[in-house]
């Protein structure tokens, strides 16, 4: 019986679709889980932003919106440009639930939620590499997910130790429904979100593989 109920393991447990992104339960970056990232950008055919006329133009064509700054239990860090503050609807859709979910918390959570960095145009990320060493590049497998507008660094900053947990806790869940894939890095206290498309999607939009039969 033992030996039966090993082999139904190995040949018929469902997995992920021809997607890396690791543990549901990490929130480690890793080669891979970039690497499955911008293979899921490219699948979902999110290009990158040229230039912040690109992003104005994405805009006014329904296809960036931008962040709320000061409502939906978000704000906005004032150093951000504001000609980078849009993000893909859905990304846009999934920070204003985080923060609402957030601010439901009310003693455990006495701030907002606040959004350091979203889309980036590839003029931009090609700056940022002159000076910052840790800048992703803006072509490769490793390529910054920011230039896709689908991307997110909420700050972790002045959140008390139950918020923090609650917004793990958050990012694990959706991380699980193959609707994100969320980094806890630790250079720069922020969570680092990437949202698919699949947001929306209700309950788990993980697609998974047909079973496999034993030969």
């Amino acid at each position: 019986m033992k030996y039966l109920w090993l082999c139904l393991c190995l040949f018929c447990v469902p997995e992920l679709h021809a997607q890396n992104f690791g543990s549901s339960q990490s929130l480690r970056g890793s080669g891979k889980k970039l690497e499955a990232a911008n293979k899921k950008a490219d699948d979902e055919k999110l290009s990158k932003l040229k230039s912040e006329d690109e992003i104005k133009k994405f805009w006014q064509a329904g296809l960036l919106d931008r962040i709320p700054n000061g409502h939906y239990g978000l704000v906005v860090d004032p150093r951000l440009e504001e000609s980078r503050r849009y993000c893909r609807p859905f990304a846009v859709r999934m920070a204003k639930d985080l923060g609402r979910k957030l601010k439901n918390l009310k003693r455990k959570a006495p701030r907002p939620l606040q959004v350091n960095s979203c889309t980036r145009d590839l003029l931009t990320q090609g700056e940022l590499r002159k000076t910052n060493g840790n800048a992703a590049p803006t072509i490769g497998p490793h390529a910054s997910l920011h230039l896709r507008g689908n991307t997110i660094d909420f700050s972790r900053i002045g959140h008390s130790a139950a918020a923090q947990n609650f917004v793990r806790k958050e990012l694990r869940r959706l991380q699980g429904q193959c609707k994100i894939s969320a980094i806890e890095e630790r250079r720069q206290a922020v969570w680092h979100v990437v949202v698919f498309k699949e947001y929306d999607v209700r309950g788990s939009a993980c697609k998974k593989a047909k079973p496999r039969s034993k030969k």
